[in-house]
């Protein structure tokens, strides 16, 4: 025989199912046509919409309970009260939905609007941004004149330079040590116009100095083109700027 656990607690199924047989029978089986005894329809509603304190709803509780006609009023007060929350719930989330949504969408406008801001940024400075054409001053087979002072340049055999933004790749001659160079482009016995520091790097396995020039202001004419290493020796070449 199956024990029965007398502390078992009711599921919320089992609750409410009791709750409406109860409800079923207050309504039907209480009749009271002289309505003797009954609260006010106002207090009906302020009861069903727990207007009341607990502590002081008791013997109203206990007629509602033994009086279908008040039970019947207080449940459509009940009711009422139900639909006008779930109302109420369902407008006040719709407005915190509302709410949230301007909230992403602003928040997507300024993203968005940042966004293009950088990009139009982007986009000024890539065109204010001056072009430099690529030259090559190949020396690798050059002879090669070395001074601690500037000497006259030798107009045969000079190495052509635009006067515009130059990005200038020196290739100097075979064996040149490693390391930063110190370059000058100037007139003959006049301070450097050009004065550039650039490393001796490999690019497509050419031993290379990359430097970037703006000869746009120089004064057309011979120059003498003269770096170093390191403190050694000046190595110069002749340079015809036009």
């Amino acid at each position: 025989m199956a024990r029965v656990d007398s502390e078992r607690s009711f599921s919320r199924r089992e609750e409410k199912r009791i709750l409406n047989l109860a409800a079923k029978v207050c309504r039907t089986d209480f009749p009271n046509p002289e309505r003797s005894g009954c609260p006010s329809p106002k207090l009906l509603r302020s009861l069903a919409y727990r207007q009341i304190p607990l502590s002081e709803t008791g013997e109203f509780v206990e007629h509602i309970a033994t009086c279908s006609p008040c039970f019947q009023e207080y449940w459509r007060y009940r009711r009422r009260h139900k639909r006008r929350t779930a109302t109420t719930a369902v407008v006040f989330s719709l407005g915190v939905l509302a709410s949230i949504g301007i909230v992403i969408t602003g928040h997507r406008l300024w993203f968005q609007t940042g966004s293009n801001r950088q990009q139009q940024a982007l986009a000024r400075d890539l065109v204010s941004q001056p072009t430099y054409s690529r030259v090559v001053f190949d020396l690798r087979s050059r002879s090669v004149s070395r001074s601690d002072e500037p000497r006259e340049v030798n107009p045969e055999g000079d190495l052509l330079l635009p006067r515009s933004r130059v990005l200038l790749l020196i290739y100097p001659p075979i064996g040149s040590e490693d390391g930063i160079y110190e370059i000058h482009l100037q007139l003959p016995l006049q301070p450097p116009s050009v004065e550039a520091h650039a490393e001796l790097q490999m690019r497509n396995h050419i031993e290379t100095l990359e430097v970037k020039v703006d000869a746009t202001a120089l004064t057309p004419g011979n120059y003498l083109m003269r770096f170093r290493h390191d403190k050694s020796g000046w190595r110069e070449y002749s340079v015809q700027v036009k």
